[in-house]
């Protein structure tokens, strides 16, 4: 399971987190710098606003002072009414800050009014002081001419006067006032420091706050005010200025203020309002440090409740997280709990449906997996009924194709044989899947019983009507549930007649061969109509009757289902019988197994796409012209070895040979073999033993002991053979025909055969002897006789005493004693025959047990010729067999597991003993299946 490294609470948590932080850090970033803007702009703005409202009020102030004078200045204080003059003192006088009012003509006072005098000062000498300063300005009114007022501050027992002094045509205005009053109220109110000052920058008044103005360098201070006055009187038509200066303070320490200034041109002063930045900008900094403060209590509240969230969304997350590993490690069913009406919950609510679903779905899974391996079995097994390849004995040829619409089908075809016969069956159950398929193992089992019993009742090989009825009893267990056709062929390869039995299946089409056609015609394929019965398991005393056909050379019989008729394309058109018919005549039925692939590949190219609806099964019984027989020569061919006088011999058993060097495609391979033996000669004997037979000039007992017995070669011949090619033929005949048992095949035709029973232990001498009477042995070499007697008593006596076997399968009478008599039962009764050919002479003792296998046989060989003893310990060959395989010419074994067994040793009829003494002994096996 894959480690969480980062979960995604803490994911959500950061993404959410920064995008706040983020969000809050920009809006405060810029909420405090619009903020810091915009209270620097009120700020300025502010002392803008303050500089012009002082500059306004000192002009206003003289503006309302010249208003009140001004019909004195016009007409002369002589001129007017007393009482006028008594008014306008009144008004004068509600100005506390006016000393007096004077207006000068040419070194003369034309009127003067005297209003307050300053604190702590005798009128006596305000006025004298007054007197004394009218009289200097007396001396210099053409130089006072003018519009503006003229302002300057006089000092007088530390009271400062303001003196202001205007240029009339009709003379000069002097007014003088307390600098004190005039500016306490101008400033009042204020939080600026304020000051006057001229062109000189002498300062006229000052106000406001003085807190910290005497903190500042008045040098640098000046500085500034120079500065700032030029600017202000040349910058623009406002004449108003608000800029920052550092200035140095006491210290060596510099502050950083505010001045604004304004430049009053009536009376050629400069107004100035200063103020230190840090106390302009206090009230922006507490409101951005609270501002500060209060965005990080909202994101602290926002990081907090972002956890909350993060922690309602992840834990659903987690819980399915747990459910889904849960799941994913086979605990299925598992369920998950979450409240809610969110997307969470309904994705909770449908991840608990497909856990209760794969947990259903997983039981149906098993369900299925077990029903598709007991599917899977059953295919398998069904598979075991077919033959696994195409037969072909002699002449005869049996192939078969098939294919199943579903895992199991409800389609089998199957052959065994009987010694020269052999029975062929094709059979269709109702419909195809698992019950047509147990009705097919009904049938292939039933057959399998019918080939054991058919060793105690040959009588069913001469009528496939009672084999079909053996058939029908056993479909009839399914109570006609599932109902079979079948059709039964018996061959008798000897007489070439074929008998078969119809159950309501598909008529076989019989072919008959013409010479000089080599497109067959379709008249040339008759259906089999007749012998035509009900189908297996469908009535229980149904009687099958049989027909017969002479299976002449190059004819054939065809067998089909009818899943090949009724087989359909992606039109929906039938393949039929026509296209049967004309798929038949284009395969030239020359080869069995070009028969069947040729009907399935046209077949299936009809079909195309077309999904297969029903079983198709073919199968071609065809009886060749001849046997063909692939044959290869391997190792140093002796010089004398006539491969045309073996051809010969093959010929007279209607087989034609076609000589390959290709080892993989040959049928029989007949190798040279000289010992010791090579590896490379040791591999291919190992690789090819069941088909090649081996010429060998080596001793018998150098043949059993380095030729048969480490490889499974059942193939000896002796190089000296008294009629080598005849041997080769007659065996190689032999197996390919099937024609394994009796000494008749060996012989040949008007041999001399006589066979006994033996029934009793006590009979074998006698009966042994009576056999060797029966035939005239006096021309050939004296010892044969004796030969004889002892081969065939030792094979007599194995057969009765070493053959029975009790129902538990241990061996019935191996323990008793020989010398004794005792009777033996119908089955365990021995047949005994000798016979006599033109060059061999033959004995044949065959019992109904089928135990001796090869193995068995090669074992006791040697351990009898290694210890020249009988076996005691335990049962199975011994020095019987060996005596066996060192007096004959040929010692053949005939095996059915478990059924038959047949020893025959041959006799070459020599003259002379020493001529057969110095035959190899030959051996032979063939195993019937």
């Amino acid at each position: 399971m894959q480690k969480i490294l980062v979960p995604l609470k803490a994911k959500i948590t950061v993404l959410f987190g920064s995008l706040l932080v983020s969000a809050l850090v920009f809006y405060v970033y810029y909420a405090i710098k619009l903020f810091n803007e915009d209270k620097a702009a009120y700020i300025y703005d502010s002392t803008l606003v303050s500089v012009e409202a002082l500059g306004e009020q000192v002009r206003s102030q003289m503006s309302e002072i010249e208003s009140l004078l001004w019909p004195l200045i016009k007409g002369g204080a002589e001129q007017a009414p007393s009482r006028d003059l008594a008014n306008l003192k009144q008004a004068l006088l509600r100005k506390a800050e006016i000393y007096e009012v004077t207006f000068l003509v040419k070194d003369r006072n034309k009127f003067q009014i005297y209003l307050h005098r300053p604190e702590g000062l005798e009128e006596e000498n305000y006025q004298a002081f007054s007197q004394l300063e009218n009289k200097k300005l007396s001396g210099r009114t053409q130089a006072l001419s003018g519009k503006n007022f003229t302002t300057r501050t006089l000092n007088l027992s530390g009271s400062r006067i303001l003196e202001m002094v205007k240029s009339y045509a009709e003379g000069v205005l002097v007014v003088r006032l307390s600098a004190s009053h005039f500016f306490k109220a101008l400033a009042k109110g204020r939080q600026h420091y304020f000051l006057l000052f001229n062109e000189n920058l002498e300062t006229i008044l000052d106000g406001g706050r003085r807190d910290f103005i005497s903190q500042l360098d008045s040098t640098d201070l000046d500085l500034a005010k120079q500065v700032l006055s030029y600017q202000v009187k040349h910058a623009s038509e406002v004449g108003a200025e608000v800029m920052e200066f550092s200035l140095l303070g006491k210290g060596e320490q510099r502050q950083t203020v505010l001045l604004g200034m304004k430049f009053l041109p009536d009376f050629k002063l400069w107004a100035l309002a200063l103020i230190p930045t840090d106390e302009a900008f206090r009230a922006a900094r507490f409101l951005i440090q609270r501002s500060a403060i209060l965005g990080g209590l909202l994101l602290s509240l926002c990081i907090f409740f972002g956890i909350l969230f993060a922690r309602g969304l992840t834990r659903p997350l987690e819980k399915l997280t747990a459910m889904a590993q849960k799941v994913a490690k086979g605990e299925f069913g598992s369920t998950v709990t979450i409240k809610g009406r969110d997307e969470l919950a309904a994705l909770a609510t449908t991840f608990n449906y497909m856990s209760k679903e794969i947990e259903h779905y997983i039981g149906e899974m098993k369900e299925k997996a077990r029903l598709e391996n007991e599917l899977y079995v059953a295919q398998l097994v069904q598979s075991t009924f077919f033959p696994d390849q195409d037969w072909k004995k002699g002449c005869i040829e049996v192939s078969g194709r098939f294919r199943s619409a579903s895992e199991c089908g409800g389609d089998w075809w199957g052959i065994f044989h009987h010694g020269p016969k052999s029975v062929i069956f094709i059979c269709d159950a109702t419909g195809h899947g698992v019950g047509a398929a147990l009705m097919t193992a009904t049938a292939f089992c039933s057959l399998r019983n019918l080939k054991q019993i058919i060793y105690d009742h040959p009588d069913y090989l001469e009528n496939p009507g009672k084999i079909l009825a053996f058939m029908n009893h056993a479909a009839l267990g399914l109570k006609g549930e599932i109902l079979m056709t079948a059709v039964v062929g018996v061959l008798d390869v000897d007489s070439n007649i074929f008998k078969y039995a119809n159950a309501s299946h598909c008529p076989p089409l019989f072919f008959k061969n013409k010479e000089n056609t080599p497109q067959p015609q379709k008249d040339q394929f008759v259906p089999l109509m007749e012998a035509n019965g009900a189908r297996l398991g469908h009535r229980p005393d149904e009687v099958y009757k049989y027909e017969e056909v002479m299976l002449e050379k190059g004819d054939a019989v065809f067998f089909y289902t009818d899943g090949i008729l009724e087989a359909e394309n992606a039109e929906g058109k039938p393949f039929g019988q026509r296209r049967l018919l004309k798929t038949l005549s284009q395969t030239k039925m020359l080869k069995s197994s070009s028969v069947v692939d040729g009907v399935f590949s046209d077949l299936k190219n009809f079909m195309g796409e077309a999904p297969l609806t029903d079983d198709h099964t073919v199968v071609c019984l065809k009886r060749q012209e001849k046997q063909l027989l692939k044959l290869a020569f391997h190792g140093t061919t002796a010089p004398d070895f006539d491969r045309a006088r073996l051809k010969e011999e093959l010929g007279k058993k209607q087989i034609v040979v076609d000589e390959t060097e290709n080892l993989s495609e040959a049928d029989v391979i007949l190798h040279w073999c000289q010992l010791p033996l090579s590896t490379q000669e040791a591999e291919f004997l190992k690789a090819n033993a069941q088909k090649v037979y081996v010429l060998s000039d080596a001793r018998s007992e150098e043949n059993i002991e380095f030729i048969l017995s480490p490889f499974e070669i059942r193939h000896v011949i002796g190089k000296n053979a008294l009629d080598l090619y005849g041997e080769i033929s007659a065996n190689i005949y032999k197996e390919r025909s099937g024609h394994l048992w009796g000494i008749e095949g060996y012989l040949g035709e008007g041999a001399q055969i006589h066979s006994e029973e033996v029934a009793s232990s006590e009979k074998i001498m006698e009966i042994v002897s009576q056999m060797i009477d029966k035939f005239d042995l006096s021309t050939y070499f004296g010892p044969l006789k004796d030969f004889l007697a002892t081969v065939s008593v030792e094979l007599v006596s194995n057969a009765v005493f070493d053959a029975a076997k009790k129902p538990s399968g241990e061996l019935k009478y191996y323990n008793l004693d020989r010398t004794e008599a005792h009777a033996l039962d119908l089955r365990e009764k021995v047949l005994f025959k000798m016979g006599r050919g033109e060059k061999l002479m033959a004995i044949s003792v065959e019992d109904n047990f089928g135990g001796l296998k090869r193995d068995i046989i090669l074992n006791g060989i040697l351990r009898a010729m290694r210890e020249k003893m009988p076996k005691t310990d335990t049962a199975g060959a011994g020095l019987g067999l060996y005596m066996a395989f060192g007096l004959s010419s040929t010692l053949v074994v005939n095996l059915r597991d478990d059924k038959r067994t047949e020893v025959i040793a041959l006799f070459d009829l020599q003259k002379r003993q020493k001529q057969y003494k110095e035959r190899v002994t030959s051996f032979h096996f063939f195993r019937e299946e």
